[in-house]
């Protein structure tokens, strides 16, 4: 099915929940705001944001961990673009695309829709 989700700024749109596990990691979350704003119905400004967010992983010891997972030994990448306030209201609306290393043959493996709470202040 479509992969559809709704999380937090940290999450990845396109990753599978609970499929990888790291005991250190790194990661980038990267965005552009494009120059571009436009007033819907209601109060709230709409604009739209390039998005890319990364990370790698390690996990020493897998074999000590009683159920099976993988480690984040390549880069993770995915793509997106978000449009904030999407029809003015408080939630933000993505659409997400995993490239790199962890990219699959199917399209759908790779896309996935992120739908976001604005809370205020953040």
């Amino acid at each position: 099915g479509l992969n559809f989700n709704l999380t937090s700024y940290l999450g990845f749109a396109t990753m599978e929940g609970g499929k990888y596990y790291n005991d250190k990691f790194v990661g980038a979350y990267l965005t552009h705001k494009l120059p571009w704003y436009f007033k819907s119905f209601g109060k709230n400004v709409s604009s739209f944001d390039f998005i890319y967010r990364g990370t790698i992983g390690d996990m020493k010891n897998k074999e000590f961990h009683q159920f099976e997972f993988e480690k984040l030994d390549h880069l993770y990448n995915e793509l997106g673009l978000e449009w904030n306030n999407f029809l003015s209201s408080q939630f933000n609306l993505g659409f997400f695309y995993r490239v790199g290393h962890y990219n699959t043959p199917r399209f759908k493996d790779n896309f996935a829709i992120q739908f976001k709470l604005k809370l205020l202040g953040f």
